[in-house]
């Protein structure tokens, strides 16, 4: 994975060549786009605490606890709406109902765009080691969110739909490509110095984050066990059901202002 100086997304062009002359990018292929926020009209959304748990209810058609999901996923709300979320907390059950019509609209968006999806911006665990002046480059370690016991394999799992038995209920999306033993991505070269120090800043500081953009690669598994247990002793969940996805590139983002630094594609 490498940048230039210009700090412009890479992506190969191939892939833009592709776009020209069928009007579609080969499967796989990175979407021709700056800013992340243009990559769900691409069909790619962008998974967090409301997204991730709705890949369970989207999926199976079962019901999900809404003031449960809005809890637990506020930080992820728009800024209107997240000023609603602690009403939410009021004893009047029939204002707390009332109020709840109000989230409907952006939830039932939500779900249509995880219905429709080919793909998602999932994000990542990421630390850089110290550059390497003589080789240009950063040694790289990605991880997703949860790591499965005894295994190289990690899971994009976040927020919960429900809970039950003092037990968060959620939905994962696995890698059917990677695993954080792959030899893919594990370096970030940047020839130059500057825009290294740069980008090591923004990575310190959490102004940019790693994201894998994935694809669709199978059916929704429900998982009826609790093999699958992840968090801390005081807030356990349970992953009841897994997407698998391949991952087709990846990017490194500006927290600021959304904005793509730059990215690479994964090779076979």
């Amino acid at each position: 994975m490498r940048t230039n100086n210009s700090m412009r997304p890479l992506l190969r062009a191939a892939a833009l060549l592709a776009t020209l002359m069928t009007g579609q990018a080969n499967a796989g292929a990175l979407p021709d786009v700056q800013n992340v926020m243009q990559l769900e009209p691409e069909g790619y959304v962008a998974l967090n605490k409301i997204t991730t748990p709705l890949l369970y209810p989207v999926h199976t058609g079962k019901p999900y606890n809404t003031k449960f999901l809005l809890s637990i996923g506020r930080e992820n709300l728009p800024p209107d709406l997240r000023e609603l979320q602690p009403n939410l907390e009021d004893i009047n059950e029939f204002r707390v109902h009332a109020l709840l019509q109000q989230f409907e609209p952006y939830l039932n968006g939500r779900m249509e765009a995880l219905r429709n999806a080919k793909g998602y911006l999932v994000p990542l665990q990421a630390k850089l080691g110290e550059y390497d002046f003589q080789r240009r480059r950063f040694p790289l370690s990605l991880n997703m969110m949860v790591t499965k016991t005894k295994s190289p394999d990690s899971y994009h799992c976040a927020g919960a739909y429900d809970e039950f038995r003092h037990t968060r209920l959620s939905a994962c999306v696995s890698a059917t490509n990677w695993n954080n033993q792959n030899k893919a991505f594990q370096f970030l070269a940047i020839d130059d110095m500057q825009q290294a120090e740069h980008i090591k800043r923004q990575l310190l500081n959490k102004q940019a984050g790693f994201y894998f953009l994935m694809q669709n690669d199978g059916r929704f598994r429900v998982v009826d066990n609790a093999k699958m247990k992840y968090g801390g002793f005081m807030e356990p969940t349970l992953a009841s059901g897994v997407l698998p996805a391949r991952v087709i590139g990846l990017l490194l983002v500006d927290h600021t202002n959304s904005a793509i630094i730059l990215a690479g594609e994964m090779t076979p």
